[in-house]
């Protein structure tokens, strides 16, 4: 069992997403940072889906039962064990049972906490990731809570699955201030030459109402009032323009459904990166084409769970 005994701000058990019920409303979900929570599952030797926790903004306190694997990755944050030892993010760590890992504040915003075995809560409905909305799935479909005991699955590792754990792993959102990317959505139409022209040369900045459904940017982009469209289905990575110029890039929390015009999809492989940033950031977009971005998500997944692992990258 994992013990909760602070979760920060917020922290929920989450997975790679619910599929193939958002024609009933269900958002696919799962982590906002999917790359982060990989390198957690990789770190500790799990695999991909093993369901992790991800803590939003400051970490808390997470006490073991037993001794096994832990991870950190996400926002960079400080991580101390038995209020003594202090061990890098981005690394797998031993702990003994019985210990506690206390975690600082965040440079970013998700943080993800992967243990040997996963989170073993029951799968709902394909997944066991939390949906807030619905109250379903994770720990009884909430938020945790100090207290709440999260069982794991198991931890034995077999000498192939032991050579594949990495030790240390890349700290991918210390790469804050590239510009994000974005393809074309398909309502891109509705901008005009003259309105990319103006969205791409501004920055803009991430609103303090920002949260797992969306990110809201705020800047002095001003188009003409945009055409209504009838409500259709949402995607992770929508661009949405509203009325009065805002833009909204929607999450893994998101609503199925839609009426804003999507004028682009931030590329899957920066959406991440992009959601690290905390209120006040400021992010700038460019421009690729769709086989870009597909190349680029298959490059970042492959650096993950590619099998020839350096040799400094595991443990002697």
């Amino acid at each position: 069992m994992i013990v909760v005994r602070k979760p920060g701000v917020q922290a929920t058990i989450q997975d790679l997403g619910r599929y193939g019920y958002q024609a009933l409303g269900f958002a696919s979900g799962g982590a906002v940072d999917a790359l982060a929570y990989r390198w957690a599952n990789a770190l500790v030797g799990n695999a991909p889906e093993a369901a992790a926790i991800e803590i939003v903004l400051q970490g808390g306190e997470w006490s073991f039962e037993e001794s096994t694997w832990v991870a950190v990755t996400g926002a960079v944050c400080e991580v101390v064990v038995n209020d003594k030892e202090r061990l890098p993010a981005w690394s797998a760590f031993w702990v003994q049972a019985g210990s506690t890992v206390r975690l600082g504040k965040f440079t970013g915003v998700y943080a993800y906490l992967a243990v040997r075995g996963g989170c073993a809560v029951p799968t709902v409905m394909g997944s066991r990731s939390t949906d807030l909305v619905a109250g379903i799935g994770g720990y009884a479909g909430r938020a945790l809570q100090a207290g709440d005991k999260i069982p794991v699955g198991s931890t034995a590792l077999d000498d192939w699955a032991y050579r594949r754990m990495l030790r240390r792993a890349p700290m991918l959102c210390q790469d804050i201030l590239a510009p994000v990317r974005l393809l074309a959505g398909p309502h891109d139409e509705v901008m005009g030459e003259n309105l990319w022209t103006k969205f791409f040369s501004q920055e803009f900045v991430v609103g303090a109402d920002s949260n797992r459904m969306g990110i809201r940017l705020q800047g002095t982009f001003r188009p003409d009032p945009l055409a209504p469209m009838i409500s259709e289905g949402m995607a992770p990575g929508a661009v949405q323009i509203t009325p009065d110029g805002t833009a909204l890039v929607l999450l893994p929390a998101r609503g199925t459904l839609g009426g804003y015009p999507v004028v682009a999809m931030v590329a899957t492989v920066d959406l991440g990166r992009l959601a690290q940033l905390k209120p006040g950031r400021k992010v700038r977009f460019e421009r690729v084409s769709r086989e870009t971005s597909r190349q680029l998500w298959e490059q970042a997944v492959l650096a993950i769970h590619d099998r020839n692992v350096r040799e400094e990258d595991r443990e002697d």
